[in-house]
């Protein structure tokens, strides 16, 4: 298995220090990885929060508004659905004082290797989420532990001209994209 390691600029390991010494309070984007997950989905998540860190850049400083964290189960690589591995942290400790969101992405399957102070770990993250979204094996833990997805809190119907509930269903593999989008 070939093994991405987390450096991306939207990445923990990148975003350390990237606005330290300003007051200017960072709101985090967990990513929560389970084996077989598309690694498209968490690049489109990852492109969405650094495009959107980038465009909120305001005379040339360097604050990132979002800054995204990837997890799983046990730390370490997790093998992606084309076999990519990608690093990430335990799902052990919350450094964050505040979520944004929680994304949870997986394969069709990954949702075997459950303990309790994992499940604990996601039950804490997701009352402190505005926003927890699934895809695949992801709506299936969070079913399997009795959670519940939260939705952005969207206008009226037939306020904003968009899709109705039935057609931005159509493609579950983009939901999490979709809401990424709607989020920044």
């Amino acid at each position: 298995m070939q093994t991405v390691p987390n450096h991306s600029s939207t990445g923990s390991s990148v975003n350390r220090g990237r606005g330290a010494g300003n007051e200017h309070q960072r709101a985090s984007v967990i990513v929560l990885l389970l084996e077989g997950f598309s690694i498209m989905q968490m690049g489109k998540l990852a492109a969405v929060f650094e495009l959107a860190n980038q465009l909120g850049r305001v005379d040339g400083a360097f604050v990132d508004r979002y800054e995204l964290r990837l997890y799983s189960v046990h730390g370490g690589p997790v093998r992606s659905s084309s076999g990519v591995g990608i690093w990430t942290e335990a799902a052990r400790t919350l450094e964050a004082s505040r979520v944004h969101a929680m994304f949870v992405l997986s394969g069709q399957g990954g949702t075997d290797e459950l303990d309790e102070q994992f499940i604990a770990w996601v039950r804490h993250v997701h009352q402190r989420a505005r926003v927890v979204r699934g895809s695949h094996g992801g709506r299936r833990l969070l079913t399997q532990i009795r959670l519940g997805q939260k939705e952005i809190e969207k206008a009226a119907p037939g306020t904003d001209g968009g899709a109705s509930d039935d057609e931005a269903a159509g493609d579950e593999d983009d939901r999490p994209f979709s809401d990424a989008l709607s989020i920044v």
